[in-house]
């Protein structure tokens, strides 16, 4: 056999094995959604979300309560991706935010976030519990119980 053959031969299997391994890998399903955005006005974002062959739209109005807003709602907010938006809901199972400023609690969430987002973001005290002033009480007077 002449180089040329061998070289056809060489590059022939070379270009079955890459479109064998491009169908292998285009058939599955795309476990991350894709969003897009569309900014209608300041306070008005629409958003698209495709997953797999699902396509939805969803509107978000700002501002948005952080103690209940989805990821999609979270994600929409200026320098949050899915990271951040997940960090943010599982601080809020364990804590509420009583203000928008308790939202530079969470890891990775900083002054320049709350700067961008001031007007995007607020919190709704009166569908929270109230803090409980009980334990405080009992803690700060222990010691004269205890004497």
């Amino acid at each position: 056999m002449n180089k040329e053959k061998i070289f056809f031969i060489a590059s022939s299997f070379v270009l079955i094995m890459a479109v064998t391994i491009y169908s292998v890998y285009s058939d599955k399903p795309n476990d991350r959604p894709v969003v897009s955005t569309y900014i209608s006005d300041r306070n008005v974002k629409t958003i698209t979300v495709t997953a797999e062959t699902e396509k939805s739209e969803i509107m978000i109005k700002y501002p948005i309560d952080i103690n209940f807003a989805t990821k999609e709602e979270l994600c929409s907010l200026d320098g949050i991706g899915d990271a951040l938006s997940g960090r943010i809901i599982e601080y809020r199972n364990n804590n509420y935010f009583y203000s928008i400023e308790e939202i530079t609690n969470v890891n990775g969430i900083g002054e320049k976030f709350l700067d961008e987002n001031r007007d995007k973001i607020f919190v709704d005290v009166s569908r929270l519990p109230e803090v409980s002033t009980t334990y405080s009480y009992i803690t700060k007077n222990a010691s004269t119980i205890n004497a």
